[in-house]
């Protein structure tokens, strides 16, 4: 684990655990083993993970301290203040709507 500080968790359908962190970005822990995905390695807008989310597609969806990010399983796409209709950068929580 990056940081001591988790902020968020979220269980996946394949029983991987999805951890939020403060400063130190979004872990995966698939039972064995830990991935750690932060600004230097993803496209995550900030270490700061505030929310998880995964929906019924099984993307996730992180809040951050610099705006919300989703994450297919293969590419990652951003939402801000610049590029959305968000009031703000800082995501707290995410609720998914059937």
């Amino acid at each position: 684990m990056p940081s001591n500080w988790v902020l968020a968790i979220a269980i996946d359908g394949q029983g991987n655990k999805w951890i939020g962190t403060d400063w130190g970005g979004l872990v995966k822990f698939d039972g064995l083993n830990w991935t750690v995905y932060n600004t230097s390695n993803s496209s995550l807008p900030s270490d700061t993970i505030f929310a998880i989310a995964i929906d019924s597609k099984g993307s996730r969806w992180i809040g951050t301290s610099r705006g919300l990010a989703k994450f297919d399983r293969v590419n990652w796409t951003v939402y801000n203040t610049s590029n959305s209709g968000l009031p703000s950068n800082y995501v707290y929580a995410i609720a998914m709507d059937g």
